[in-house]
């Protein structure tokens, strides 16, 4: 089984994710993907040490991509490596970041996946300590995305990114973010390009479903079978 959500932000949301009915199911070598803002590679203080411990104890594995509010420091000094087919950050056993631009067959289903996105407060400076550069995808990542699609044909089973397509901003009542306008317009060409299933996104802290995506905040999605 793999189940999703989408911007826990380290301690913030803990305690709901933990208690959750959908987790406890969870068994040996299930998943649980969160589609950015994970939130837990941040510091070393204890609370985030300890957030760390409880899901590397837990039976399933966690795999996530990042989103905008990430300790990019931190989180790219863990050294890269190949799982399931795409590149890979091994947080710990159980934890895994999935890098951006990268297919991973999980449970014989394919995934693209392809975090970042921008953080207002970088432009607002409400938080300048809490920003990185890195948030926001770089030239290589972006063409790293587009070969690797290009190598499985442009097909893949699902989509998990932490921002959207520019073209379902306002269907789901957000204004375009101009700094973020580069990486939603990539999006857009990759929906064009691509023949999928469904798509999975976070980012706007709203929970949504429509036909051919759904946004993650409270909620969980999951994958059981075809």
């Amino acid at each position: 089984m793999i189940v999703l959500t989408a911007d826990i932000h380290g301690i913030m949301n803990f305690e709901n994710i933990k208690k959750s009915g959908i987790l406890k199911n969870l068994r040996i070598n299930d998943y649980f993907i969160v589609c950015g803002d994970f939130g837990i590679i941040w510091d070393d203080s204890n609370p985030y040490k300890e957030l760390l411990g409880w899901f590397d104890s837990q039976v399933f594995y966690t795999l996530f991509i990042d989103g905008n509010h990430e300790n990019f420091t931190l989180l790219n000094k863990y050294p890269v490596t190949k799982w399931k087919g795409g590149k890979i950050h091994q947080i710990s056993p159980k934890i895994i970041h999935l890098m951006r631009g990268q297919v991973f067959e999980i449970e014989k289903k394919s995934f693209f996946t392809f975090g970042g996105a921008f953080s207002i407060k970088r432009i607002t400076g409400t938080s300048p300590i809490y920003t990185w550069q890195q948030e926001m995808p770089n030239p290589y990542e972006y063409k790293e995305g587009l070969k690797n699609l290009k190598l499985n044909n442009y097909k893949v089973d699902y989509i998990l990114t932490h921002t959207a397509p520019k073209k379902w901003l306002n269907d789901i009542n957000e204004i375009e973010n101009k700094y973020e306008r580069k990486l939603n317009q990539y999006l857009d060409e990759i929906e064009e390009k691509i023949n999928y299933k469904h798509w999975y996104f976070g980012h706007f802290h709203k929970d949504i479903s429509k036909n051919k995506y759904t946004v993650l905040y409270k909620e969980m999605a999951h994958l059981n079978g075809d």
